[in-house]
């Protein structure tokens, strides 16, 4: 059966994306560009360990943000991507934190209670954007030692030249 020409075309193009969806796209491309220079920052810091700690925790927020974008979008994979990505700079926020309690050298304040939500809430992120991801979708990771190499922070051209490791084989 033949379709018109206007079913056809349909048919063969990508729907168009809406001024919304752009809108989210243009605010996705500025958030991980934002992440260039804290990134660098952090990773080129020899110096002041408070202005380092608070570098940490930007990227730990600004990585966060990206992957709750994603997966609004219904990009469930590039979600827990991001979130695993965050996790280790959230684990160092806490250990950092937990690492001053020790010894009883000073008391729980706010910040040390806010460094450990945020890495449990890491971790049911990642688990909410598996649980979520569509049967038949794998979801692949950027390599952590990859990653480290990348002293500039580039995450957005990072994403597409690093190697990816599977962390869950679509069932």
């Amino acid at each position: 059966e033949g379709l018109s020409g206007k079913a056809a075309a349909s048919e063969r193009s990508p729907p168009a994306m809406s001024s919304g969806d752009e809108d989210l796209a243009l605010g996705l491309r500025a958030m991980e560009s934002s992440l260039c220079p804290v990134m660098a920052y952090y990773h080129g810091c020899d110096g002041d360990d408070s202005l380092r700690g608070w570098a940490r925790d930007q990227i730990v927020r600004a990585m966060t943000s990206v992957g709750d974008v994603h997966s609004h979008g219904g990009r469930h994979g590039e979600a827990a991507d991001w979130y695993v990505r965050a996790r280790p700079y959230a684990e160092a926020s806490w250990e950092a934190r937990r690492g001053r309690l020790e010894g009883g050298a000073a008391t729980l304040a706010v910040e040390d209670l806010r460094a450990q939500r945020r890495l449990v809430e890491l971790d049911a992120a990642v688990c909410e954007a598996m649980l979520s991801c569509p049967r038949g979708e794998d979801i692949a990771v950027l390599d952590d030692d990859d990653e480290e190499e990348d002293g500039e922070g580039t995450t957005d051209k990072a994403a597409s030249t690093q190697t990816r490791r599977l962390i869950c084989r679509a069932g």
